[in-house]
């Protein structure tokens, strides 16, 4: 077994932090489009959001129900288990 293997609630929270980074810097884009260390961080956190998800979906699973690949007895497997609000919060 993959000893460096992250916890289901590590990825969601890194996931959630990721997600938040983006979405305040693209509203300050809102208002400085052009400035050049704000569209840098944003990229950094897009990638990084886009490697946790892809991390936790090989590991665990589609994380949204909508857009996951194949209809194969593992595609929806996500109802089987714990809802977001049922885990650890991130701390």
């Amino acid at each position: 077994m993959n000893e460096n293997k992250r916890s289901r609630s590590e990825l969601l929270c890194e996931i959630q932090i990721a997600t938040f980074e983006a979405i305040e810097t693209n509203l300050f884009l809102d208002t400085h489009p052009y400035n050049a260390e704000a569209l840098e961080a944003l990229r950094k956190y897009e990638i990084k959001r886009n490697e946790a998800i892809a991390e936790y979906e090989n590991l665990y699973g589609p994380i949204m129900a909508y857009g996951a690949p194949g209809c194969d007895e593992s595609s929806y497997r996500w109802v089987l288990e714990a809802f977001p609000w049922e885990m650890e919060d991130c701390d």
